[in-house]
């Protein structure tokens, strides 16, 4: 079992495009632990995420976690896309937020450092 900086450490090279973690499953690695990990937050839920975010806007900066309506997080990555990870595919990179999933849905809020 990898502990947490070892995860941390593949996040980071997951989040500079180093394939290391894209594809883990996630039930080895939810959307809201891989936000939280990789933007160096403590951990919490989806929804904890969503309720402690506020609607901003301003652009995203890489770092922040975006919390779709407490159900579903994702992280800015350093090129504006969005890593995350969900049952059907696991970690992955999104570039662009498909309004038709989901996932996606909803209100939005940030929570940035």
């Amino acid at each position: 079992m990898k502990t947490l900086s070892t995860i941390a450490l593949l996040v980071v090279m997951a989040s500079c495009g180093k394939p290391s973690l894209f594809g883990t499953p996630y039930s080895r690695l939810n959307c809201s632990q891989l936000a939280c990990v990789v933007s160096g937050h403590r951990m919490s839920t989806a929804k904890q995420l969503f309720e402690e975010g506020t609607a901003i806007t301003a652009p995203l900066k890489p770092g922040d976690i975006v919390a779709f309506r407490g159900a579903h997080v994702a992280v800015v990555a350093q090129d504006g896309g969005l890593l995350d990870s969900t049952p059907e595919r696991g970690v992955g990179r999104i570039s662009r937020v498909n309004p038709n999933d989901l996932w996606y849905a909803g209100p939005v809020r940030v929570v940035r450092k």
